[in-house]
């Protein structure tokens, strides 16, 4: 028969390989036969990856050694595949380096506004890959106009050369190697759940991850979470099921202990990249008085959460030299609409301080906002984005006070 026979269930004998038990290799053989129509003439390309038996175990733990929901879940991968011409994909994924995961399409111009390293080393004891990604550094306004074609290149080429480095990783290891990924939301907040295109991106990409790529994750830490990240949640929780759910692991902004507990499981080189991507962030809410640096064609911006009724947030701040864009917002979004499937939730802003440009003539600028409802995130901008030659610098300080 002209069938697909890589990565044969042979090599995952449970007397050779940790790989497989002896009843999971009996599974694959069921899922095998089930798929033979499948698999014959010349249907699947037969990349190692996509149509060997660890992917199929992947499948088969992810519904938990149910064969006919594995056999169900693996037919929809190969229509997702085919729908994305993901098989002719691979040439230009080898011609990037296939395993070089740093080596993305877009990923200079994607990292700008999502901060993002696909490859920063390994954690311990297993040396799964780990990746690094800063939600609370992505520019709403950016992702609104980035074109979604281009995020889909860059998204599935990574998934893509993922699954082959985890390929690779098991069959030399021999046991089922999984990425460990750290997500840090660090200056994550309401605002950027007001972009609907972001939000249906996000959305879209976690369920095909989840739905195409079953058991490729072993661990997921969120890494300064703070207040507002529970309202994001409800996006994506319904989309996960509690299998996946069992593998994140939460640490709440200002946890530094908790963030040390983990360090020491990731390399040094992974601790670099992480100290790499800190940098990008700045660090302005209830500090002293701080000296900020605005490069040209950038703005910075200050989410600061207002949960209870009450709280006031001050600043106080002026330009050193020349002038610069500034805007305070108010954002509210109603959680209780969002659909795991549709995304719906209802966000909005206004205007606390409306856009304008302010010069160093005109010296301190002041002012507040007391929440009276609680639950909303104020948005604090410092824009130089029109200037394209000069950098600036402001001299400020925000402070919130919380409500007695």
């Amino acid at each position: 028969k002209n069938s697909i026979r890589t990565s044969r269930v042979e090599s995952m004998d449970p007397e050779r390989s940790p790989l497989a038990s002896a009843e999971e290799c009996a599974k694959i053989l069921e899922m095998r036969a089930a798929l033979e129509s499948d698999f014959s003439g010349g249907k699947v390309a037969p990349f190692e990856d996509v149509v060997g038996d660890i992917r199929l175990l992947r499948f088969l733990r992810g519904y938990t050694g149910d064969v006919d929901a594995a056999v169900a879940a693996y037919r929809t991968m190969l229509a997702w595949r085919l729908s994305n011409n993901m098989d002719q994909r691979r040439p230009s994924l080898e011609e990037s380096n296939i395993d070089d995961l740093n080596a993305l399409p877009l990923m200079e111009d994607i990292s700008v506004f999502f901060p993002m390293v696909p490859f920063a080393g390994y954690s311990m004891p297993h040396g799964s890959p780990v990746t690094i990604d800063c939600a609370g550094l992505v520019d709403v306004s950016a992702v609104s106009l980035f074109p979604e074609r281009d995020f889909e290149n860059y998204f599935f080429a990574f998934l893509e050369k993922r699954s082959i480095l985890l390929d690779k990783m098991s069959r030399q290891a021999g046991f089922l190697v999984k990425a460990v990924q750290i997500r840090d939301y660090r200056g994550f907040g309401l605002h950027h759940l007001s972009s609907p295109k972001g939000i249906s991106l996000m959305q879209r990409f976690v369920k095909e991850s989840l739905q195409n790529y079953p058991e490729s994750m072993g661990k997921l830490y969120f890494i300064n979470v703070p207040a507002a990240f529970a309202v994001a949640f409800k996006l994506i929780r319904p989309l996960i099921n509690d299998r996946t759910f069992e593998k994140f692991r939460f640490v709440t902004e200002g946890d530094n202990g908790a963030i040390r507990a983990l360090l020491p499981r990731m390399d040094a080189q992974v601790l670099d990249k992480l100290d790499d991507v800190h940098q990008r962030g700045i660090q302005i809410l209830d500090r002293p008085q701080s000296n900020v640096p605005i490069p040209r064609g950038t703005k910075i911006e200050v989410p600061v959460y207002l949960e209870a009724p009450g709280t006031r947030v001050s600043w106080n701040w002026r330009v050193s030299a020349l002038d610069i864009g500034f805007s305070v917002a108010v954002f509210q979004c109603n959680s209780g609409s969002a659909d795991g499937e549709s995304g719906i939730m209802e966000c909005g802003s206004t205007w606390v301080v409306e856009p304008d440009r302010v010069t160093a003539n005109q010296g301190a600028i002041t002012g507040s906002y007391v929440s009276e409802a609680g639950g909303e995130e104020l948005l604090i901008c410092w824009d130089n984005s029109y200037s394209l030659i000069r950098s600036k610098e402001v001299v400020c300080t925000v402070e919130r006070h919380r409500a007695d």
